[in-house]
């Protein structure tokens, strides 16, 4: 089965705005967190 990449695309979306609330960041620099960093496992 694969996703729809646009339901995937609101989805990710919807992260990154409830990020950037917690944070009390701009939208800028909560999509800017989760492009540039390297998570470690």
């Amino acid at each position: 089965m694969t996703a729809n990449p646009i339901l995937l695309q609101k989805k990710y979306t919807r992260i990154i705005v409830l990020f950037a609330e917690k944070e009390q960041l701009s939208l800028d620099d909560a999509l800017c967190f989760f492009t540039t960093q390297r998570f470690t496992v």
